[in-house]
């Protein structure tokens, strides 16, 4: 006749204490989780700077050239995640906070090219990096002036404020652009002025 297991040992077999189905449930939801997390996820786009690890960063650029008053492509040699060396990035860089006109696109980019042209221009950075074309975002500094400001000055573009852009940018830019009003500069002339290759 076989004897009858000890009343602790039984118990254990038919239900195991709780620490046991503690620590099942947290391994399953890690395990659930990581799977889920494989199954869904996606290689992001080389501009996010994710996978390359590339983005501009601030300093001295070289401007490849003009594409809009406030559309420039520019190359810098950066640091890239898996390189001792800095590698060379060309892209097309947004001026932050401008937006350009067609009316007066020639002229802009006349000005823009000009104003690059006066010295070495540097790249400062906010914490937008990217729009929505993924065009990399920055302001522009030529001799401790800022394009960005001076093309609004100038009449040639207007303030393209954003929501969590520099403040203080935010501010110098609709100061800029009044004051282009004020003098009937570029886009707010009274006659506005028409390219002459637009009317060829």
């Amino acid at each position: 006749m076989r004897s009858p297991l000890p009343k602790t040992l039984g118990r254990f077999r038919r239900y195991p204490p709780w620490p046991f189905w503690v620590a099942l449930m947290v391994c399953a939801g890690i395990g659930g989780r990581y799977w889920v997390s494989e199954g869904t996820s996606k290689v992001p786009h080389a501009a996010e700077g994710s996978s390359l690890g590339r983005s501009f960063v601030a300093g001295e650029i070289e401007v490849v050239c003009v594409e809009r008053p406030d559309l420039l492509v520019v190359r810098q040699r950066v640091p890239v995640v898996g390189h001792a060396e800095l590698q060379l990035l060309e892209a097309r860089l947004q001026l932050l906070g401008v937006e350009a006109s067609g009316d007066t696109k020639k002229s802009g980019i006349d000005f823009t090219a000009e104003f690059l042209g006066s010295d070495s221009p540097s790249l400062e950075l906010d914490r937008r990096r990217l729009d929505s074309a993924g065009h990399f975002l920055g302001y522009v500094y030529v001799d401790g002036r800022l394009l960005n400001e001076e093309l609004i000055r100038a009449g040639f573009a207007k303030a393209d404020l954003y929501p969590g852009d520099n403040q203080t940018m935010h501010r110098s830019f609709v100061k800029a652009e009044k004051e282009a009003k004020k003098a009937e500069r570029g886009l707010w002339a009274k006659t506005p002025r028409i390219d002459s290759s637009s009317s060829r």
